[in-house]
């Protein structure tokens, strides 16, 4: 894979959506994305085949603005662990292995059912070791490692397929379903700090015998330290002050309203991260976080927007017909 990483300084968020735009435009497909805020600026990684990594390089330098804020790394690799469900300890484990250098994140996302997250190519055996001591696999099962290149396309000269390729030219793309989850707790952690602060974020809630459930995660590289950001249900707050972040760590907290939806084959859809985006931009309604990886989009706003960033989508997502909007206001 490769990683191309933006950063935008503020007013000019719609130089990401043009290069959104142009990939789209090309059928360069995203299979991660990962937005956040970067200081007074916002950052986007996104990942492709290496294949095309060149050749979105290209195109987007095309794009006003773009040369001078982009960052191609290449290869990397993208790994997802299963099942996620919004639990918290599989964030925590991971952030620990992070915490403790076994695995460099350069970037990270959650969605329905996964937590994925990015790696250099070279950091591959270090971040599987990693992965093999922090969680527990079925029997007979290991992660499966990359195939080369060769070995897939001689696999398809013989007939054979190893993944799909699905594309679709809907205007209006179709979705199961949106799920806006209103009084939501967004915080903000930044490392190198010590190991002991994963402790502290995410153990507090091991004390009063219960998960902490988030709703989102993303994270990605800021001036050269790593840098989580994390949201959880309202009620999350108290649970979130308990565990000490302010003095953990430089800490954010805001309240935000996160909207979420998934499609059947957003995994392999050119287009599906710049539509999004294209539509909240012309909206007014940027978004603070956006994860969009997998079969799923989640995306923070500020709190409040979520009505509105839902019948902005609506315009270019469709649900199927009789299902009402999770969390919607009662008309």
């Amino acid at each position: 894979m490769a990683q191309l990483d933006l950063a935008t300084a503020p007013g000019e968020e719609d130089t990401l959506v043009r290069m959104l735009r142009s990939f789209a435009g090309e059928r360069i497909n995203l299979t991660f994305l990962a937005m956040r805020p970067c200081g007074s600026s916002t950052a986007a990684s996104l990942c492709l085949a290496q294949s095309q990594g060149s050749s979105a390089g290209e195109i987007a330098l095309r794009v006003p603005g773009v040369r001078t804020r982009l960052t191609t790394l290449a290869p990397v690799v993208t790994a997802s662990v299963f099942p996620h469900r919004s639990r918290g300890t599989i964030l925590q484990a991971t952030s620990r292995l992070a915490l403790g250098g076994s695995l460099p994140l350069l970037a990270l996302a959650t969605s329905l059912s996964a937590l994925t997250f990015t790696v250099s190519h070279a950091h591959l055996p270090r971040a599987l070791d990693g992965l093999h001591r922090a969680f527990l696999l079925p029997e007979n099962h290991s992660p499966l490692l990359p195939e080369p290149l060769a070995t897939r396309s001689s696999h398809r000269a013989a007939g054979g397929s190893l993944e799909t390729a699905a594309q679709y030219h809907e205007q209006v793309v179709r979705t199961y379903g949106f799920d806006l989850l209103a009084d939501q707790t967004m915080v903000k952690v930044s490392w190198p700090i010590s190991e002991s602060s994963a402790t502290w974020i995410f153990g507090g809630c091991a004390k009063k015998n219960h998960e902490q459930r988030l709703t989102m995660a993303v994270a990605g590289i800021e001036a050269g330290s790593s840098t989580l950001w994390v949201v959880a249900p309202g009620g999350s707050t108290r649970a979130f002050g308990s565990l000490g972040i302010g003095e953990a760590c430089p800490a954010a907290t805001r309240s935000v309203d996160v909207l979420r939806f998934h499609g059947p084959h957003f995994g392999d859809r050119h287009g599906i991260a710049a539509a999004t985006l294209t539509a909240l931009l012309e909206g007014d309604l940027w978004p603070l976080l956006v994860a969009c990886t997998g079969a799923s989009v989640h995306v923070a706003l500020p709190r409040g927007a979520g009505e509105a960033a839902m019948a902005t989508l609506s315009t270019r997502f469709c649900a199927p017909l009789g299902i009402r909007p999770k969390g919607a206001a009662t008309p």
